[in-house]
C-alpha cells in the first residue's frame, strides 16, 4: 500500500508499506518505504528515496543445514538520491547515487 501527497506545489512525498511472508522461512515482515521529489524547474527534478526489503535465504543455504531455517530473513535498506533532467520531449538524463546496507546476512563477504 502506498500514499502520495503533494505537500507543496513542487514537492511530492510517497510513503509505502509492504507486507511479506515467506514459507521457506516462516516469518512475516513489514517493509516501509519513502520517496521524495522536488521539481527544481519544468525540466529538472531532484529525488530521494529509502526503503527496507526482506527476502528468504538462498535455497542452497536452507538445504545445507536444518538450523538455517531458524535464521532471520535477509534484510536490506536501500537509499537513493538522484537528479533527472528532460533534455528533449523523448530524452531524459538521470544520475543517481545508491547505497544498500545488509543485515542478517549469514555469509562473510570477505570469505566467499
Amino acid at each position: 500500500a502506498s500514499l502520495t501527497l503533494q505537500l507543496l506545489p513542487r514537492f511530492t512525498a510517497t510513503a509505502g508499506l509492504r507486507g511479506d511472508y515467506f514459507s521457506a522461512q516462516p516469518e512475516a515482515r513489514l517493509s516501509p518505504r519513502l520517496a521524495l521529489s522536488y521539481q527544481l524547474s519544468q525540466r529538472t527534478t531532484l529525488s530521494g528515496s529509502a526503503g527496507r526489503y526482506h527476502q528468504p535465504l538462498p535455497v542452497v543455504l536452507l538445504v545445507q543445514q536444518a538450523e538455517n531455517h531458524d535464521l532471520p530473513l535477509l534484510q536490506a535498506t536501500h537509499y537513493v538520491l538522484g537528479i533527472s533532467h528532460l533534455l528533449s520531449a523523448d530524452t531524459r538524463l538521470s544520475v543517481e547515487a545508491y547505497r544498500k546496507d545488509y543485515r542478517h546476512f549469514p555469509l562473510d563477504p570477505a570469505q566467499p
